[in-house]
């Protein structure tokens, strides 16, 4: 099942939640919806359910248009955040509760339910569980009931919205994994909103980074990675540091050196003339030598040992770097907090100084003027 969408837009009184999104998604592809807390990634996870109305746009779902269709007939499953189960159930009835809620003329019978339920619970690694209630699982297991209950539908598309994001690290890791070879092995189009870069990373075949209601780029996990369009990208999408610069005929000098960097340390096109922000990753410095010259003068104020790296803390006009380098790599007893180092940057990006570099954030999607809902699963139903 494949997904247009074009020109979206959603409006919550003044505030545009949503502007001009522009996505299309290719059957069985597993997409992410990345960006931070207001990016509207929920909100566009939403329209595409049926659970909120567009402002403007189109919204094809298998060529059909969607935005006509009651989110029941749109075949789509719905995994959310707080798991929304019934808590007066027990687990085989939260699985059946989309199978047994359909029309009488398209219930399948008790016992194919049942059967169906006993497949689904097999298939989430929760065999034997069903006579139990919510409150007697782990929140791994509720989010596995969750999962069961949006697949016992047979949706062709799937959407999660933060489904690991009240679980701890450990289970998220797991889950995340887990979540992935179901996904191949059903053939499902899956969608997934997550704040979580490297959940992202992990995940997707193709990411869609969010930004202020807009889609900032599109890519695989590797090209907006290695290829950011943006300051905003790269800054979000991976530990950055940020330096002021100034571009001049070609060339960019850091603030507080005197020589210019070398074409080849410099990834990416160049804005126009003038001032600029240059962001290189903790990975992509170099830590020099005591007898080797050149790269740029800074201040050791502390360095770590984490694992397998030595994460350094440094300071250049004025503004703090991380470094991380190989322990097997470093001969870390000359290095002392206060002492005076040198660095080369072997990879930086030049982006031009709009403001864009930092983190945005917009109000939380949840402070939004928004109609009180039905208990979610039930809505999804309808």
């Amino acid at each position: 099942m494949g997904v247009d969408i074009a020109g979206m837009s959603k409006r919550f009184g003044r505030a545009e939640i949503l502007s001009g999104i522009e996505l299309s998604i290719a059957r069985g592809e597993f997409v992410a919806l990345l960006g931070p807390s207001g990016s509207g990634k929920t909100t566009l996870l939403r329209i595409i359910a049926g659970l909120e109305a567009a402002s403007a746009g189109s919204l094809r779902i298998d060529d059909r248009d969607a935005l006509s269709l009651p989110p029941r007939e749109r075949k789509i499953g719905f995994v959310f955040q707080n798991y929304a189960l019934f808590r007066h159930l027990r687990v085989f009835d939260n699985v059946a509760f989309g199978l047994q809620v359909k029309k009488r003329a398209e219930r399948p019978p008790r016992e194919v339910i049942a059967r169906r339920v006993a497949e689904l619970l097999e298939l989430v690694q929760l065999g034997g569980l069903g006579q139990r209630f919510p409150s007697q699982l782990s929140g791994g297991q509720r989010q596995r009931v969750a999962l069961a209950r949006a697949l016992a539908v047979d949706p062709e598309l799937l959407l999660l919205d933060e489904p690991f994001g009240a679980l701890d690290a450990g289970v998220r890791v797991a889950l995340r994994q887990w979540l992935r070879g179901l996904h191949d092995s059903l053939g499902l189009t899956s969608i997934f909103v997550t704040h979580d870069q490297e959940e992202a990373l992990a995940l997707a075949d193709r990411i869609a980074l969010l930004n202020r209601g807009r889609i900032e780029q599109v890519g695989t996990p590797a090209d907006l990675y290695d290829h950011p369009g943006t300051a905003f990208v790269m800054g979000f999408l991976g530990a950055v540091n940020r330096l002021d610069c100034a571009v001049s005929g070609g060339g960019v000098r850091l603030a507080g050196d005197t020589q210019p960097l070398d074409a080849q340390q410099i990834s990416g096109p160049l804005p126009a003339n003038g001032p600029a922000i240059a962001l290189v990753r903790p990975h992509d410095l170099r830590l020099l030598g005591p007898a080797e010259r050149g790269g740029s003068r800074v201040l050791l104020r502390s360095i770590a040992v984490v694992g397998a790296r030595l994460r350094l803390i440094l300071e250049k006009s004025g503004h703090t770097i991380e470094a991380e380098a190989d322990r097997d790599r470093v001969d870390a007893s000359w290095l002392h907090p206060g002492s005076q180092l040198r660095i080369e940057f072997s990879r930086v990006r030049i982006f031009a100084t709009d403001g864009s570099a930092g983190e945005a954030i917009a109000p939380s999607e949840s402070d939004q003027a928004r109609p009180l809902s039905r208990h979610p699963a039930r809505a999804a139903l309808r």
